[in-house]
Parts: C-alpha cells; sequence; structure tokens
C-alpha cells in the first residue's frame, strides 16, 4: 500500500466519522477490522522501508568516518590545539576536532575485591543489599481491599493494590 493509498484508507474512515458512522453488527466490526489490518500492514510496510533506510545512512555515515577520521586526527597533530586536563580541542567553522583525555579504566574481580576487603576488615566498603522476594511471598498472599493480606490473614505493611483499568485492544488476521 502507497502512501497515498494509506491516505485514502484514512480519508475514508473520516468520511465515515463525520457521516455518523456507527459498528452496530458484525459486517461493520468485520469491516473494521479490515481497515485497522490495512492501516497495520501499512505501517509495518513502512517501518520496514525506512529501516532499510536506516540502515544505509548509518553505513554512508560510518563509511565517510573510516575514510576522513585518520586524516582529520592527523591533522589534528599539526595544529596549535587548545589544551586543558581533560582534552584538547581544535576549533573550525564547520566544528570542533577534540580529543577527549580517558581516566584508567578498572578491571574488577568483585569476588577476589570483596574477599580482600574482608581479609583486611574493610567491611565499610562492602554493600549489602536486602530486597524482599516478592515472586516468592506474593503466591501466598491474597487481595483484600486496596491491602494484601498473607495467609494468616494478617494485613501486609508495604503492599498496597492498585486496580488497573480493563485494556481493550483488537486481534486482526486478515490482512
Amino acid at each position: 500500500m502507497e502512501a497515498r493509498d494509506y491516505e485514502s484508507l484514512l480519508d475514508e474512515v473520516r468520511s465515515e466519522e463525520r457521516e455518523g458512522f456507527t459498528i452496530d453488527n458484525d459486517s461493520a466490526a468485520d469491516w473494521a477490522l479490515r481497515k485497522i489490518a490495512a492501516a497495520r500492514t501499512e505501517r509495518d510496510r513502512l517501518k520496514a522501508h525506512f529501516a532499510i533506510q536506516e540502515e544505509i545512512a548509518d553505513r554512508r555515515v560510518e563509511e565517510a568516518e573510516q575514510r576522513f577520521m585518520p586524516m582529520l586526527e592527523q591533522y589534528f597533530e599539526q595544529v596549535p590545539r587548545h589544551e586543558t586536563k581533560t582534552k584538547a580541542s581544535y576549533a573550525l567553522p564547520s566544528g570542533k576536532l577534540v580529543r577527549k583525555m580517558q581516566g584508567p579504566e578498572y578491571v574488577r574481580d568483585d569476588e577476589k575485591l570483596l574477599a580482600w576487603l574482608k581479609k583486611i576488615g574493610k567491611t565499610g566498603y562492602i554493600k549489602i543489599t536486602e530486597r524482599p522476594a516478592w515472586g516468592d511471598f506474593k503466591p501466598y498472599t491474597k487481595v483484600v481491599g486496596d491491602r494484601v493480606a498473607d495467609s494468616n490473614g494478617e494485613i501486609v505493611d508495604g503492599v498496597q493494590v492498585v486496580e488497573r483499568a480493563q485494556v481493550f485492544d483488537v486481534e486482526v488476521n486478515c490482512t
């Protein structure tokens, strides 16, 4: 379905709305489902089309960067740069060449580090995280109004029940 076909589909739906169209029988409901299916099909087609276009654009950017970045970096080495502790830069009319000084990367083995901190008595640098195992506890509860009670009927502190609105959707199997 071309974009103009999609627009004509929308125009048809808008026209039906203006004329007071209502769904009052299976035929009208099925027609509405087909219109939704057509709109979803068109959306999916356009998404696929633009995903391909995005891939092409990304590839072009990547190729341009691979070609020009090494040359720009080589040029950057030859010009007087403004330097600070964290970066060096050179301004041009269309942008800026920048080299950022990065701090070191720390590759940690948390188990070994944890054992070492315990061994030397630096437990103040150890985090202990406690969390309720709600998924394990929930089967032993029941809803009482807007609260939760455990299997003994005792109201559970710290849990509130918030009702959510029902969701209506359609499943279309015609395209």
